[in-house]
């Protein structure tokens, strides 16, 4: 008889072995399944996006509806970078807080001046500390 027939005792070798295929096969496809759905989701993570609850957003709809619109949706906003109005409003008060002194998490960028020199600090209607801070 071939390896493949069931034996007088009725186990049946083929069929154990076609149900340990196949359910190994299921959950592998399943965990790639996962992974490439949740692709754009991990490449917005990964850059910080603006957008990257947007694209969340749009990963689970798709995943929960299976319409791929969603998906490429997602997954083209997670490689494009839109711009946010925040980032030159950050930039002008970063160059602000330059101008006037005053030192925030980049100290090591930045030349030491002012009271963390050893100077005194100059106070806002104290003018001529104003002018000397100025000239040195």
């Amino acid at each position: 008889l071939p390896f493949f027939a069931p034996g007088p005792d009725g186990s049946d070798q083929m069929m154990l072995m076609t149900a340990i295929v196949m359910a190994v096969g299921v959950v592998i496809l399943g965990v790639i399944f996962f992974t490439i759905h949740s692709l754009p989701e991990r490449m917005a993570h990964r850059t910080k996006k603006v957008q990257m609850e947007l694209v969340a957003a749009l990963c689970l709809l798709a995943l929960l509806s299976q319409v791929h619109a969603f998906w490429i949706a997602a997954l083209l906003l997670a490689l494009i970078d839109v711009p946010t109005l925040a980032r030159p409003v950050e930039r002008i008060a970063g160059s602000l807080e330059r101008m006037a002194g005053r030192v925030q998490d980049d100290e090591a960028v930045l030349p030491v001046t002012g009271a963390a020199a050893g100077e005194p600090e100059a106070r806002s209607g104290d003018g001529a500390a104003g002018q000397s801070r100025q000239e040195v």
